[in-house]
């Protein structure tokens, strides 16, 4: 019953996509981009007349229906798209600091975790009441974690 009915909000999510695409609109614009956040609020409606100015461009909806297409079949995205990458993490040696949001519906956030169990040396970080743009949501906070993890380590010249 779960999969059916992600399946038919993934599939309504598709066409109303497709559907703005074949005609857009500063209200489709909006709806897309609000569908990447929790808060509708903390979409700036300079995105959205951005958005609606970048999906008038010629040949737009052919690209991203070809995307869509190559990426995504009805249960979401692609296991030959999504695999590579998973078995891939392993390899990030970097220490790596993970942003997520608990409500992100273009990537669920058990995503985040699959990656900080796979990622050597990574930390964390899921912002609650939060959607697909942490960066955007949580801004500050961010930003703060951010600065902080890029900052070298305190070495003790002393000794």
């Amino acid at each position: 019953m779960i999969g059916i009915q992600f399946s038919k909000n993934y599939l309504s999510s598709i066409r109303k996509a497709i559907a703005y695409l074949s005609k857009p609109s500063r209200q489709g614009a909006k709806a897309v981009l609000t569908f990447c956040v929790y808060d509708a609020k903390s979409v700036p409606s300079k995105w959205i007349e951005l958005s609606y100015e970048f999906f008038k461009l010629p040949n737009k909806k052919r690209t991203i229906v070809s995307m869509i297409k190559t990426h995504f079949n009805f249960w979401g995205l692609r296991n030959e798209v999504f695999e590579p990458i998973v078995t891939q993490l392993k390899n990030i040696t970097a220490p790596t600091l993970i942003f997520w949001g608990k409500q992100d519906r273009v990537t669920p956030a058990k995503h985040a975790n699959i990656a900080a169990e796979r990622i050597p040396h990574s930390s964390i970080q899921i912002f609650d009441r939060c959607g697909h743009w942490a960066h955007v949501e949580y801004a500050a906070e961010f930003n703060q974690q951010t600065l902080e993890f890029l900052q070298p380590p305190d070495i003790n010249q002393d000794g």
